[in-house]
């Protein structure tokens, strides 16, 4: 009857991790079972069917996410009633994330000189004599990449090298040209400040490099494209199924309620319901609530713990990728103003026991391909030169991206010349 452990989920199975995988996020989620004490879960009644199961994974998901966020993991027991929290809810300025872009990768990914539009030539990479020839000009429209090995005083190009043949178009397998840094941007929007002025940073050697608020974008994306701590509900759509294995409808009505109005917390969904992964971070929605209504004989059977059920209809507000000069700026306000979002509109029912306590729920089918294939959360710092053998590059140090994203971040009065 009381819930007292419960089941993490953890995703397996994937390959690829680009724009779009979840698998290769994060290692560090927790082990296969974790004891909880969970104010919500004490007040739901539970069987053994796999739709409650997926109730009880995805609870545990958030109270975990809750966890890496830096709250208390107990959910206050009144959320659990679908009447309770915010209808309606739009993160501000000072709440909201940043907005980039996912520097594709089948156009150099972080080696699209994108000031030029060109995508760097591997043959054509200087050496030490030719970089020390290169005009201002020159190395100012360079790609964030070769900016960055610059201004590290690696001559050989090493962190470029690996963009283009780990990564980008050189690499082993076919580019799709959906594939990029979206996911790593999304943390990066979320857990660091963001890059707003032009800065000038000294090699080494002496180089002047300039990084623009865009470049700083993308390394910072780049660093978190693996993050050191992860939770997830639901998992990504295989092959050619859709909406294969959503997350729980009432967990994520919670979610919406407790973790983004409540908390004020952002998080990330796929709103590719087939195979692609669209990465977007969650910054609002606007929920209609319907009566109680009664249960058809069906339901009676599938759910026979819930007493009536009500319908939600959702607007749910989201960052995607704006244009790599749209990025080059300050954009918090307009993502906040509602400049930057899309909308995806999504159906679901939840089910209520005698206490109108929604302790389940289930999507509505729809014919677009667009709607929440699954969740997921991040923190920490990025770990993306910390896993090589899941494309990571090594040479990527986000202890370095986080000092240059800082510096960008402050006002233009307060910067100086940084060296290496």
């Amino acid at each position: 009857m009381i819930l007292t452990r419960i089941l993490l989920i953890l995703l397996s199975g994937l390959t690829h991790s680009f724009c779009l995988a979840a698998d290769d996020l994060s290692t560090t989620i927790a082990d296969a079972t974790r004891s909880t004490s969970m104010m919500i879960a004490n007040t739901v009644e539970t069987s053994s069917s796999s739709s409650e199961r997926t109730y009880s994974r995805d609870l545990s998901a958030l109270q975990e996410a809750l966890s890496i966020a830096g709250f208390a993991r107990d959910i206050p027991e009144e959320f659990a009633d679908p009447n309770h929290g915010e209808l309606s809810f739009m993160m501000n300025s000072r709440q909201a994330p940043w907005a980039g872009n996912y520097f594709p990768m089948a156009k150099g990914g972080l080696a699209n000189r994108w000031q030029t539009r060109e995508t760097v030539d591997i043959e054509k990479l200087p050496n030490a004599q030719a970089v020390k020839n290169l005009t201002q000009e020159q190395i100012n429209r360079l790609s964030p990449i070769e900016k960055y090995d610059l201004y590290r005083g690696d001559y050989t190009f090493m962190a470029t090298r690996h963009e283009l043949t780990k990564r980008g178009p050189l690499r082993a397998w076919p580019v799709a040209d959906w594939e990029g840094f979206c996911n790593g941007v999304r943390c990066a929007g979320i857990h660091l400040p963001e890059p707003k002025h032009a800065i000038s940073v000294e090699s080494r050697d002496g180089i002047l490099v300039t990084f623009q608020p865009a470049d700083l974008k993308a390394l910072a994306g780049a660093s978190y494209f693996f993050v050191e701590k992860y939770s997830q509900m639901g998992s990504p759509s295989q092959q050619e199924a859709r909406a294969q294995n959503q997350p729980n409808a009432a967990v994520f009505d919670m979610t919406l309620r407790y973790y983004v109005a409540e908390k004020k917390a952002a998080f990330i969904i796929d709103s590719h319901l087939g195979s692609e992964i669209w990465n977007e971070t969650v910054i609002g929605y606007n929920r209609t609530l319907s009566q109680e209504e009664p249960l058809s004989n069906e339901e009676k059977q599938s759910f026979p713990l819930a007493v009536s059920k009500k319908t939600v209809r959702l607007d749910l507000y989201s960052l995607a990728d704006i244009s790599i000069r749209e990025s080059n700026q300050s954009t918090k306000d307009g993502v906040a103003a509602g400049n930057y979002h899309k909308t995806t509109k999504a159906e679901y029912t939840l089910y209520l026991d005698a206490q109108n306590k929604a302790f389940d729920g289930v999507w509505k089918k729809t014919k677009s391909l667009r709607g929440i294939d699954f969740v997921w959360f991040s923190g920490g710092r990025g770990t993306d030169s910390k896993n090589p053998k899941g494309n990571g590059n090594e040479q990527l140090s986000f202890k370095t991206v986080e000092r240059l994203v800082r510096m960008s971040h402050r006002p233009l009065s307060c910067q100086k010349i940084l060296s290496l």
